[in-house]
């Protein structure tokens, strides 16, 4: 059985009406980053994360028909946060006789250079130099965890196991302490005269320098400062 189509026809005038009518019915949408706003957006992120890597692209996301409106705009950042995405909004204080605020969503895209795991790392090492090799690439979903810089590792513990070629992320990385808490420690009391040496707990982690308290094993909490051989210095 074949089966019957029918097309009802449209005059062309009737036709050309009905788009003219859209046409006008549609709301005009301007180009948000060829808007004073959207410069003003752009200009804010530029200049607040000039430091974040090696360059910076920024594009305004939002396209609302009134900013065009928006006259003498004042860009600013309350919440710096990005997320992994990298879009963030941007405040926008439109003066004059419409005065209002807006806020607009832009993404934002960093390349640069950061560090890897030069070889696999054992949880509990110290981190010098030559464990470490740097990458270029997207920074934009690394932003706020990965490890930029040298002297951001050196001198820092692995808190876990690395893998070669790994990302070397902040939260991987813990401060190096010379006496930790909870760890067996020997004091020294010292007084007008006399000089006590005991051992005892560390209540607080601290490096050379540091003041920490101590339980002794008389149950006694005193405080001192850390010595670089890792004892601690009780002055009475």
């Amino acid at each position: 059985m074949t089966r019957q189509i029918f097309h009802r026809a449209i005059p062309i005038a009737s036709f050309t009406c009905w788009l003219l009518a859209g046409a006008w019915l549609a709301p005009a949408v301007a180009e948000t980053a060829d808007s004073a706003a959207g410069r003003a957006a752009v200009a804010a992120v530029e200049e607040r994360f000039a430091n974040l890597g090696d360059s910076l692209q920024v594009t305004v996301l939002d396209t609302r028909h009134d900013l065009e409106q928006c006259a003498q705009p004042d860009a600013f950042l309350r919440n710096t946060a990005i997320s992994r995405s990298g879009r963030l909004y941007v405040g926008v204080h439109c003066q004059g006789e419409r005065e209002q605020t807006l806020y607009l969503q832009v993404q934002l895209r960093v390349q640069g250079s950061y560090l890897v795991a030069g070889r696999d790392i054992a949880a509990g090492t110290l981190i010098s130099a030559d464990m470490l090799e740097p990458r270029e690439g997207d920074l934009t979903p690394l932003l706020g965890e990965a490890v930029l810089h040298p002297e951001d590792a050196v001198g820092r513990v692995a808190r876990r196991n690395l893998t070669a070629g790994s990302v070397l992320r902040s939260r991987n990385l813990e401060t190096f302490m010379l006496v930790a808490r909870g760890q067996p420690v020997f004091f020294d009391v010292v007084g007008s005269g006399f000089r006590i040496t005991g051992k005892g707990e560390a209540l607080e982690a601290g490096n050379p320098g540091e003041t920490i308290r101590i339980r002794t094993e008389s149950r006694k909490t005193l405080s001192g400062v850390v010595s670089n051989r890792g004892t601690v210095q009780v002055a009475l």
